[in-house]
């Protein structure tokens, strides 16, 4: 007889995971509660419908002496982005059965946008201006003929 902790598949079982979307290299862990202490788990996995091949695959997991087991997965491929479902069969000591499942995607890692840097470096003060009439002239004299240039117009001395 079990006891009290026996009674814990009774409750009804669930599969829980940490994210319900997960990007490629992220590790997915799944939670079981609820479960018969000493059960093994069995897993099964669906892709985006269709059966991966996974089919009650044992690989020696056991729920703890609280009814629990939190499980670490590989981490995701690029080839493994979709649509998921993955179902565990808890197989009691005493032979009794649960189940229970959860749906999750996976996708592409975001990638950060690199900002392309402007040709001559990209400086207030780096590179060259092309002016009319003047041609190519670096920046630091093209801004000092502008900025004379306009004192010149606005301050009254070119005007008569």
């Amino acid at each position: 007889m079990l006891g009290f902790l026996g009674y814990l598949g009774a409750i009804g079982l669930s599969l829980t995971t940490d994210k319900s979307r997960y990007q490629t290299g992220d590790q997915p862990v799944y939670s079981i509660v609820g479960g018969v202490p000493g059960s093994q788990v069995a897993w099964t996995s669906y892709k985006n419908g269709q059966s991966t091949g996974e089919y009650n695959a044992n690989y020696g997991q056991t729920i703890d002496a609280n009814g629990t087991a939190q499980l670490t997965g590989g981490a995701w491929t690029d080839a493994e982005a979709g649509n998921w479902q993955k179902q565990v069969l808890v197989i009691a000591p005493n032979g009794a059965l649960s189940n229970a499942e959860v749906s999750f995607s996976v996708g592409p890692k975001a990638t950060a946008i690199n900002p392309i840097a402007p040709a001559g470096g990209g400086g207030f003060l780096d590179g060259s201006i092309t002016l009319p009439i003047v041609g190519s002239v670096s920046k630091p004299v093209a801004y000092l003929g502008i900025a004379g240039l306009a004192y010149f117009l606005f301050s009254g001395r070119g005007r008569r």
